[in-house]
């Protein structure tokens, strides 16, 4: 069976949960000191164990966060594809003979059955995710590129809801080459109708730089707050 996984998805988010996860140790921090130094004006006001289950939750949460495309994975062979969640340990399967078009949006990979007796279009778009031109006009690899079939194919179907999807983003986002090897397989099987709706692979674009920008900013701010638990602790140790 071949294997679709995620990763995380850039680095700077990776880092502002890192810095998240420390500021808020960090308050947590100055809970268990008033908790164990008894300050006077605090100690008494402060539902020590329900604010522990609530710092509790927030660190399941930035885990999951960080790990979170870790939890979700997709594999196929010949006959059929298998979404895994193991988060909520469950999988849903879809077999390649009950589906003939599939489609790549924006978000994932849509599977249509069509109905009895309708006629497949042919398969459309490039070979692979790597070798379309800037200007949308003649692939690298000499083949034309039929925009306008592919817009038919999912304007034909557009009302219909999918069999099967597979989503681009889950925890993180899909790895490109495991969605080319993924994209490549299904324009080889025969019967199946295979189109797109993008040149650049979503989360893959410039774009999705401003996401990391906008991270970044996110992980410099959080890191700056740091300064107040961090005096606070210091000062609660130094006067106790």
């Amino acid at each position: 069976m071949n294997k679709i996984k995620y990763h995380y998805t850039n680095v700077p988010k990776q880092i502002f949960c890192i810095a998240l996860f420390i500021y808020i140790l960090l308050r947590f921090t100055v809970i268990l000191q008033v908790q164990i130094y008894k300050i006077p004006e605090y100690y008494n006001a402060i539902n020590f164990p329900l604010t522990t289950l609530m710092y509790a939750a927030l660190f399941v949460l930035i885990f999951c966060i960080f790990f979170g495309h870790r939890f979700f994975y997709a594999e196929y062979g010949e006959e059929q594809l298998v979404y895994h969640n193991k988060l909520l340990r469950r999988h849903k399967a879809l077999c390649f003979a009950d589906i003939d078009t599939a489609i790549l949006d924006t978000f994932g990979i849509k599977f249509y059955r069509r109905s009895q007796g309708e006629p497949s279009s042919s398969t459309t778009d490039r070979d692979d995710f790597a070798k379309e031109t800037s200007d949308g006009g003649v692939y690298a690899d000499g083949l034309s590129n039929d925009r306008n079939a592919a817009d038919r194919d999912a304007s034909a179907i557009k009302t219909k809801k999918p069999v099967f999807f597979l989503p681009f983003f889950r925890g993180g986002i899909i790895e490109a080459v495991d969605a080319n090897d993924f994209y490549l397989f299904l324009r080889a099987k025969t019967g199946l109708s295979v189109s797109k709706t993008f040149k650049v692979l979503p989360g893959y674009s410039k774009r999705w730089m401003a996401v990391s920008i906008l991270y970044a900013f996110l992980a410099i701010a959080v890191f700056i707050n740091c300064n107040t638990p961090v005096y606070t602790i210091i000062i609660l140790y130094q006067n106790h």
